[in-house]
């Protein structure tokens, strides 16, 4: 089999990729999508994973005719954002009238999103493999081909690696990793709130680590908890009961009475990113290029913004009958990626860094910075807006 692009990966980033290449060249360049799982859409699955998608990755997703009508119905915006420090009894909001955006973001379960997507895909000339897997791969002069479990062998101009964290195509193609080990872990879960959250997520910074809730449809709420791995053993052989007992210590009662729905997932949190997301006839994105860690929720959006950045890239060159695999190309795409790439895992990697570090210097620093936030909004404001404006300036 012969085709113009082979992705490797059909995630929510993956298949969002497929699609916008799809949808942006009107139907012009021929994708396999190559997928090791069959997607199981589980109505009494309690425990969804869910993903914040930001106001310019909804942008985007518009932009490829897969928001309205489709992904708006199963998202939930988020309109404020109230910050805490659990040591010191400090809270405020930031809202996002303020910054002239109907919402800061958007919620939403990922098994919502990848079955949108896919079923869209199904409508497409997309060819879809799966379940499938690459167990091998040669890169040639002006082609690439990969070995699939099956023994069917597709070749093509590009190859795009979107197969998340240790990914399989960056092992075979041997790229390099930094990584680093926050000594973290983090449980998420669905929960009901005995006070509706109305459009506000909450980030709350204790000695027990970050506690994010999110709001989401059906009066549900996402919980993100980052904790110390010597907490790991405690938390994860609590039972249902003590779990709730002991998150409710935390976070206090402003969503009232909660309640666990389904059961935790558990998992560890690193940062592991690619030296060189590019090889010979290669490109990785999302997960498979950088993992960091979920702290203000960058990581899905990063990997978003490596989507727009690529399939409008692609269809250029294909437009001007370029080879879409050529290596002068891919380094247009790395150097693309590099600022905002950079910029994000050294903004998520510092916010750990000041919000971990237990030294009399850090707590200080941490005390004074949300004591004057809390006490001068003007300030406050000054502060967000520029935070703001920073990250939305690498927003394509």
């Amino acid at each position: 089999m012969t085709m113009k692009i082979i992705i490797v990966g059909g995630g929510v980033i993956g298949a969002s990729l497929a699609f916008a290449i799809y949808k942006l060249s009107n139907k012009n360049i021929d994708i396999v999508l190559i997928e090791k799982n069959l997607p199981i859409y589980n109505k009494l699955n309690n425990n969804f994973k869910t993903i914040a998608l930001s106001y310019d990755t909804a942008k985007f997703y518009k932009t490829i005719g897969l928001w309205y009508k489709k992904l708006d119905k199963y998202v939930t915006s988020i309109v404020k954002i109230n910050i805490s420090e659990g040591n010191i009894g400090i809270n405020f909001n930031i809202s996002a009238i303020n910054y002239m955006i109907p919402a800061f973001g958007y919620v939403i379960n990922l098994q919502d999103a990848q079955k949108l997507i896919f079923e869209e895909i199904k409508t497409t000339n997309i060819k879809l493999l799966c379940p499938n897997t690459v167990v091998d791969l040669i890169q040639h002069v002006d082609y690439i081909s990969v070995s699939l479990n099956d023994g069917q062998i597709i070749n093509g101009q590009l190859l795009i690696a979107a197969d998340g964290t240790c990914s399989t195509i960056s092992k075979l193609s041997k790229i390099s990793y930094y990584s680093k080990i926050y000594k973290q872990n983090a449980v998420t879960a669905d929960l009901i709130t005995s006070i509706l959250p109305n459009g506000i997520a909450f980030e709350k910074f204790t000695t027990s680590g970050l506690v994010t809730i999110l709001p989401k449809i059906n009066d549900r709420s996402a919980l993100i908890w980052c904790y110390f791995q010597d907490k790991y053993y405690n938390i994860y052989n609590w039972d249902k009961t003590l779990f709730v007992t002991e998150l409710q210590k935390i976070f206090g009662m402003r969503l009232g009475k909660l309640n666990l729905i389904g059961k935790p997932c558990y998992y560890p949190i690193n940062l592991s990113y690619a030296n060189n997301i590019i090889a010979h006839r290669i490109v990785l994105i999302g997960n498979a290029a950088q993992t960091i860690h979920p702290i203000a929720a960058q990581g899905f959006n990063l990997g978003m913004r490596d989507v727009s950045a690529l399939s409008y890239l692609l269809i250029q060159a294909d437009n001007n009958h370029i080879d879409i695999g050529n290596y002068s190309l891919l380094m247009n795409y790395q150097q693309i990626r590099t600022n905002d790439r950079n910029h994000i895992i050294n903004f998520t990697d510092n916010l750990i860094n000041i919000f971990t570090k237990k030294d009399l210097f850090t707590l200080l620093f941490r005390y004074v910075g949300f004591l004057t936030l809390d006490t001068f909004p003007v300030i406050r404001d000054i502060v967000f807006e520029k935070i703001y404006n920073n990250l939305k300036k690498y927003y394509v």
